[in-house]
């Protein structure tokens, strides 16, 4: 007897089609946050994907008033991904003192824009504030040195470890490199904190310990 004979076949469409299925079909992106810091006149950004699919660009935009908007930096997305990629990217800027707002948005391949994250970021005048104590017993002082990028006035007050007003000094800010030596001869030994204020309310901060070789910031 013979038996009938079962012919199973299977159709198997190619892989790389079923992918273009689903990448043609979706937009997505885990977007992390914009992150933002300056160094002297430049600022740095950063922004962290988790995963996205179909992206295709990178705006970010700046403003003063946090209404109006202009473009200045474009980075292409780096395609589909499923590991998390950081993006970064630099701008020369010397708003000196200002308050500046940034935003990212992301276009993907359909044209469609969202806002993914929205920073501020507040530009110094002021800079690098360090305090070099002296130890010699004929000598009691302590150095402060700073950097400013304009001129302009400013007011350096000592604390004592109560937060009361020691010393208070008035000085001349000028462009560049600062120093200044405070006499603390009549100090007693605790810990005093330094802060320098301009007249933009920009504020500098360290901590020194009387008596000890070297000040030690507060942050």
């Amino acid at each position: 007897m013979i038996r009938p004979t079962t012919l199973l076949i299977l159709f198997f469409a190619p892989f790389t089609a079923l992918c273009d299925a689903i990448d043609n079909s979706a937009s997505a992106i885990d977007f992390v946050k914009l992150e933002a810091y300056t160094s002297t006149n430049v600022i740095h950004f950063k922004w962290e994907v988790n995963s996205e699919i179909n992206g295709e660009t990178f705006f970010i935009e700046k403003s003063l008033n946090g209404s109006e908007w202009s473009e200045f930096e474009e980075m292409a997305s780096i395609g589909d991904h499923t590991s998390p990629h950081i993006y970064r990217t630099s701008e020369i800027n010397s708003t000196e003192g200002a308050l500046e707002h940034f935003r990212i948005i992301r276009v993907d391949k359909f044209g469609t824009s969202s806002v993914m994250d929205q920073i501020e970021v507040k530009h110094t005048t002021l800079m690098n504030l360090c305090l070099i104590p002296s130890l010699k017993t004929s000598k009691k002082e302590v150095i402060v040195s700073y950097s400013s990028l304009i001129p302009t006035k400013g007011v350096l007050k000592i604390l004592n470890q109560n937060d009361l007003v020691v010393e208070e000094v008035k000085v001349r800010i000028e462009k560049g490199y600062n120093r200044l030596v405070v006499n603390t001869k009549k100090y007693v030994k605790e810990m005093y904190t330094f802060v320098l204020v301009d007249l933009k309310g920009n504020v500098l901060e360290k901590i020194y310990e009387h008596g000890k070789k070297q000040g030690r910031t507060k942050f």
